[in-house]
């Protein structure tokens, strides 16, 4: 019998999938969740980003750099690099796990017909490009280059994170939209609303 295309492991769908916020975003999600293998492909693809900030932590850390503003949990400024090596990769999947539930939940409201491990799926390759190139890069040259940890002019600073979180947000609608097989109002809907307990946890523990 021939062998599936989807049955081993290909680098030309790992990167159609890395690239999917910035090529053909459409092909990409359907290829996305129509992939056999598109929970280890997309896993890999976060853990790039995952291991990306865990070494950018590390060499802040190395710096003797500080959190620039004191953290909710009870960790010393000076010392939160020091444990976000360890928490940075798991808080990154429990974010999405958290996303993916609310977004299910909310769609099967609306009578969304997605399943759980696409939004995953979606939520984890949606950041990863787009954190990469408007936030871990930048915040990576500060980290070696800029000793005061800033961007200036400041409205550059605003723009590069502003540009990051609508391309996150547009790809979310988009595939939301397609997994569950809503209405474009209601994928806004079920993204801003899975978005914001998100949002506090990335407050509450990224620094």
């Amino acid at each position: 019998m021939e062998k599936s295309q989807n049955s081993y492991f290909s680098f030309h769908d790992l990167w159609i999938i890395f690239f999917l916020p910035a090529f053909r975003p459409v092909i990409g999600i359907n290829r996305l969740i129509n992939l056999k293998r598109k929970l280890s492909y997309s896993t890999l693809i976060f853990l790039m980003l995952g291991v990306a900030y865990t070494v950018s932590v590390q060499l802040a850390y190395s710096k003797g750099l500080g959190a620039k503003v004191q953290p909710f949990i009870k960790i010393p400024a000076d010392d939160y690099y020091y444990w976000q090596r360890f928490f940075q990769i798991p808080f990154f999947f429990i974010t999405s796990v958290v996303f993916a539930g609310i977004a299910r939940l909310l769609s099967a409201i609306l009578k969304g017909q997605g399943k759980f491990e696409d939004l995953f799926c979606l939520f984890c390759v949606a950041q990863t490009l787009p954190m990469i190139l408007t936030m871990w890069i930048p915040e990576t040259i500060l980290f070696i280059f800029f000793p005061d940890q800033s961007i200036h002019p400041l409205w550059l600073d605003a723009a590069r994170q502003i540009l990051g979180m609508l391309w996150l947000m547009f790809i979310m609608v988009l595939g939301i939209s397609i997994i569950e097989k809503i209405k474009w109002l209601y994928s806004v809907l079920v993204m801003v609303l899975s978005a914001i307990p998100v949002t506090a946890l990335m407050i509450i523990f990224i620094r």
